[in-house]
């Protein structure tokens, strides 16, 4: 099993009106990039909820990688990287960072180094 570092929290001069939150709970589709965090994840009231929000990442993580085939799956898993260039690039947007990846791997370098500096979407589940 490979061991990737990967930086968050790094979303500086969020717009007001973006709901995601990176320093609280998400998940993330490292073949194309998408963002899930529901209110939950931002606000839980109660550890009931907190529970909740974890179901429902993980949910919506089974449920979202059934949108890539597997060969894409397979591939990522096969190259050693954390995500691919294309997710790497978007996810940068939300404040993530594919540390290893972008010292690794000249694609991932490019990608972030071309990638939007804030996202145009906020997250799934806003």
């Amino acid at each position: 099993m490979t061991s990737h570092l990967y930086a968050t929290g790094l979303l500086i001069g969020k717009p007001a009106e973006m709901m995601f939150e990176p320093a609280m709970p998400f998940v993330c589709c490292v073949i194309c990039g998408e963002v899930f965090q529901s209110n939950l994840d931002r606000y839980p009231q109660n550890p009931q909820e907190t529970v909740d929000a974890a179901l429902r990442r993980r949910e919506w993580a089974r449920k979202h990688a059934r949108i890539h085939p597997n060969w894409q799956h397979e591939r990522l898993v096969k190259s050693g990287r954390m995500c691919t260039p294309e997710a790497a690039q978007k996810l940068a947007t939300y404040g993530v960072i594919p540390l290893s990846d972008m010292v690794l791997d000249p694609e991932h370098e490019a990608a972030l180094a071309e990638a939007p500096r804030l996202a145009t979407d906020d997250a799934e589940g806003s």
